[in-house]
């Protein structure tokens, strides 16, 4: 009798069998349902629908093993439920979990990369730089631990990549700046980590523009100090070819070689009038000093001294030519309006002569004639004139 109750199975047992096989078939179905379902469902979710059940047959088996891990009977159980069937069954339960989530990833990439669904953002760069910190120290802790180095080298291969992922993080930043040192920081940041060349292009390229925009801002400052028109525009053409900024910039350069070819021209005018074998007017030597003046030439420039010379001389002629004129006239007024004109021009006094002795004749002639006049013929009014006149 002992030994038939051995061999017979108990009914608790025999229900706790069916109830495990009957929950395995469950979840086997609950994964059919899935996977033929999925091409209408969202990746994600499907994922989500596989890893519940494989958490619900681990809750499952651990909620029998609670119960079963005392006495004879929990034994019977748990021997059961890992039974080849049990296992045979949970296993083809897994692959076909497994494989539906293969294919809900393979569908997910393919939506991000068609668009439709949005790639997760890559880590920040203070997030790249934390775990790069994190890595560290478990790497410090780890050698002082006395692990081996092939042991570490998985981690050491991370730490690279991070390397890597915040070098190029860095020269991302740095192109946006366009910022000289930001720039080699990042270059050398990017050598240092392993970076390729082709990683680094962009960045070097970037780095040319700044410095040549650099050469052709120096080059603006000293051509305006220059005082060189050539120079100066020659600055301005490489300042725009180098990209800089034309209101800040080159407009400041753009006045101030307005302003140094306006004083050259005032020169070349100057210069010209003064060493003109044409006798210059005197109104076109004022016109040119003016301008002179209004361009801001220094009074004592070569240009100015020969100008104010060459208007002395031009006035001082017109003087003499005056001055003649008015001695063949012979009239008083005229003679006086010549030779106050002379003085103010500064005529030698030999140059004066002359029309001060026409100018004591004119005016004993003048007095002559009134005195020897008959006063009935002048009359009232002409004595009057005459004595005006004189």
């Amino acid at each position: 009798e002992q030994g038939q109750d051995s061999q017979e199975t108990p009914p608790e047992e025999s229900a706790s069998r069916k109830a495990a096989e009957a929950k395995a078939d469950e979840l086997m179905d609950t994964t059919d349902a899935t996977e033929q379902g999925q091409d209408s469902q969202d990746p994600e979710k499907c994922i989500s629908a596989d890893v519940a059940a494989t958490e619900s047959v681990d809750e499952s088996q651990n909620e029998k093993l609670d119960e079963t891990s005392g006495g004879e009977d929990g034994k019977r159980k748990l021997s059961d439920e890992t039974s080849p069937d049990f296992m045979m069954k949970r296993q083809k339960m897994e692959d076909k979990a497994d494989e539906t989530q293969m294919h809900a990833e393979f569908e997910t990439a393919a939506s991000i990369e068609s668009g439709a669904i949005s790639a997760k953002p890559a880590p920040k760069l203070d997030e790249l730089r934390d775990a790069e910190e994190l890595l560290k120290s478990a790497l410090k802790e780890s050698r002082a631990a006395g692990l081996e180095e092939e042991e570490l080298q998985p981690a050491l291969v991370e730490l690279a990549n991070l390397r890597k992922s915040i070098a190029r993080g860095c020269l991302a930043e740095a192109v946006l700046a366009r910022t000289v040192l930001l720039l080699d920081a990042a270059i050398e940041q990017g050598r240092d980590a392993g970076l390729e060349d082709a990683d680094l292009s962009e960045a070097q390229t970037v780095l040319q523009a700044e410095h040549r925009k650099i050469r052709a801002r120096n080059g603006l400052q000293e051509a305006c100090e220059s005082g060189k028109i050539p120079t100066l525009q020659e600055a301005i053409a490489e300042a725009e070819s180098a990209g800089l900024d034309e209101l800040d910039e080159i407009c400041p350069a753009r006045e101030v070689l307005a302003y140094l070819q306006r004083q050259a021209a005032a020169k070349t005018v100057l210069v010209d009038l003064s060493a003109s074998d044409a006798l210059a007017a005197s109104f076109a030597l004022e016109a040119a000093l003016l301008e002179g003046r209004e361009a801001e030439l220094d009074e004592e420039a070569p240009e100015m001294v020969s100008g104010r010379a060459a208007l002395l001389a031009a006035q001082q002629r017109e003087a003499r030519e005056q001055l003649a004129k008015a001695v063949e006239k012979g009239q008083i007024e005229a003679l006086q309006a010549a030779l106050a004109q002379g003085e103010a021009v500064f005529l030698e006094p030999v140059d004066l002569v002359a029309g001060q002795e026409a100018l004591a004749v004119a005016i004993r002639e003048h007095w002559r004639r009134i005195l020897t006049a008959d006063p009935f013929e002048l009359g009232l009014e002409g004595i009057l004139e005459s004595l005006g006149g004189g």
